[in-house]
Formats: C-alpha cells, structure tokens, sequence
C-alpha cells in the first residue's frame, strides 16, 4: 500500500519575512554570479556515507557543509563554509564557529548573530534562487549560478545507516521507501529531498554528481520508487 506524503513549512510565512527583513538590514554581500568557470564544487550533507569519502573530500578545492557537517569535516582535519536555508533558531549553534559561510536570508536572525566576524555571503529564496525542500536541493542550482562546472553530492544517501546522521542521532517517525528492488528507512523530508537531488542528477548526467549511495542512488536509478509503511524508529537504542 502505497503512502501519501504532504509536505509542510517549518515556520509561518510571516517568521520568514520577518528573518528576511533583518537579514537584509545587515548589509552583508550578495552570492555573487559570474560567468561559467571551470571549477567543481562538493556539496556535504549529515549522511554517514561521509565516514568512507575523507581521501575523495580532501581533493576539492570547494567545499560546502550543510549545517552541523562542518564540523563534522572540521574533526577530520577538512574546512569547509558553511551553509543553510533552514529558518530555525538550532542553525545557530551549527554555524558557531564557522569563518566562512553561504546562508538565505531566510535563515534565523541568531544564525546572523553567531556569524559576526565571519565571511559571509547572503541569497534570497525566491529572488536569486527557488527555494526547494532543503538545503541541499536549493543549493545545487544556486552552484550553477555561481559558476560551477559540476557539482559533487556527497553524504545526502537520504536514508538511515544505524544512527541518523554522522554527528548526532535523532529519534524521528520514518517511512520506509521501495525503491530499486529494496527497501530503505528514511524519513519524510529526506525522501522529499532524494527526489529533488534524483530529478538534477537525471537531468544533468555527468554535471550533477552523486557520491552518497544510499536511497538517492537507489531512486536515480528507480523511477518507479514508492512510500509504503509509515512508523517510529528509536535510532539511539
């Protein structure tokens, strides 16, 4: 039985434009968008796939972490900036620390605060980008208009490995996914952002690069990939 799946903002409408007006009163640099170049970039998510790709990490130049991944690569001698869209207050004890960072204005007014004397770039969603289900998703097209020529994904499997994530574990209600002749735990929104990293990865073969396994292979290889079961699964047991 296949499961219908709604997805939901993480705030009222009005908290975001709210974050934007203080973000935007704070006179902080705009991403800037110049012509193609040709470097790649790597994209780094929470996923535990990231435990296996230190050495490949290690050879970009470019390198972004999605919330708490920075100092995940930070512990294993990787400096990465630092990046989110997320609009909750938690992103703040994330970006702490962090001397480089790529955020939305959209993000949480202490986010700003825990960034001051950092280098910091700022983007409108919508405005300079479409803002999609997350941080990884929205940033794929937003590396394209900052020039890149390809972009690797690393450690967004979007699926459960053990724990949660490679830095902390969350006890969460899952789905459980049928896709490419298996099934896969995960969680709602990762299913949601599988689906929009799938979609580039097909669209853009040999541009947009997956490096995490996991569901997203799984569904880049699957179209056909469906939610069949909905339950709690207590990930720190």
């Amino acid at each position: 039985m296949s499961v219908e799946l709604r997805p939901y903002a993480a705030v009222p409408d009005e908290t975001i434009t709210r974050n934007q007006d203080h973000a935007r009163s704070l006179g902080l640099k705009k991403v800037q968008f110049p012509p193609p170049h040709q470097e790649d970039i790597a994209i780094v998510g929470g996923g535990r796939s990231i435990y296996d790709k230190w050495d490949e990490l290690r050879k970009f130049r470019h390198i972004l972490a999605i919330n708490n991944t920075r100092n995940v690569l930070l512990n294993f001698g990787i400096d990465a900036t630092f990046i989110s869209v997320d609009p909750l207050p938690v992103v703040a004890e994330f970006a702490k620390g962090a001397n480089r960072a790529i955020v939305a204005t959209r993000c949480d007014p202490s986010v700003f605060e825990v960034l001051k004397g950092a280098v910091v770039r700022v983007f409108d969603t919508p405005g300079d980008i479409t803002m999609r289900s997350c941080t990884a998703s929205t940033f794929v097209p937003l590396c394209f208009k900052m020039g890149f020529r390809k972009v690797y994904l690393f450690g967004v499997e979007s699926c459960y490995k053990g724990f949660s994530h490679a830095d902390r574990h969350e006890d969460r209600e899952v789905i459980k996914v049928r896709a490419d002749g298996r099934e896969w735990i995960t969680a709602g929104d990762y299913y949601i952002q599988a689906q929009e990293l799938a979609a580039d990865i097909r669209s853009n073969p040999g541009i947009v690069i997956e490096k995490s396994g996991g569901l997203l292979r799984a569904i880049v290889r699957d179209t056909k990939h469906e939610a069949i079961e909905v339950g709690k699964l207590c990930l720190s047991d």
